[in-house]
């Protein structure tokens, strides 16, 4: 067995990698807004965000190949989890799906740095296989834009509370 003071002479690996742990990513969604109280969304596996734009067909006769050009804007996010009972956060999402209400919701990164915005939550649905675990997808659809990376260093707003 080492001693304290062995361990703490061990090699230490350097710590230069600028990648992030996808496990390090989870979603929130806000229960109170003023102050803005975050609720964690149990279960979570993937919450991937995806960003595009309409693609508008600007062609005319006189052209060989087409022309296509950015529209509108969208965003959306599709929460892939483990179904945990009674998890405060996917209680209140489900209540706002029922009511037929946006939430307030963010992906916050490992580094502390977030994304945020208003979502309509257009989509729940369940698996219950019977040789899997229960799972839980819903699908965030924006309600307007989602912000830029928000550092925490240079936040604007009240540090969320975290329950």
């Amino acid at each position: 067995m080492l001693t304290e003071e062995q361990i703490s002479n061990l090699p230490v690996a350097p710590e230069n990698s600028k990648a992030a742990a996808g496990k390090d990513t989870v979603l929130y969604v806000a229960e109170t807004s003023d102050p803005i109280e975050w609720i964690l969304v149990g279960g979570q596996k993937n919450v991937p965000i995806s960003e595009k734009a309409d693609s508008l067909d600007a062609t005319d006769k006189s052209a060989l190949y087409s022309i296509k050009v950015p529209g509108m804007h969208s965003w959306s996010i599709g929460y892939d989890g483990l179904w945990v009972k009674e998890n405060k956060g996917v209680n209140i999402l489900r209540t706002l799906f029922l009511s037929n209400k946006p939430a307030l919701i963010r992906v916050e990164y490992a580094d502390g740095s977030y994304r945020q915005g208003w979502a309509s939550i257009t989509a729940m649905s369940d698996s219950n296989d019977v040789a899997a675990i229960q799972t839980l997808k819903i699908t965030f659809e924006g309600y307007g834009a989602l912000s830029d990376m928000i550092s925490t260093t240079i936040a604007s707003i009240v540090t969320p509370t975290v329950s």
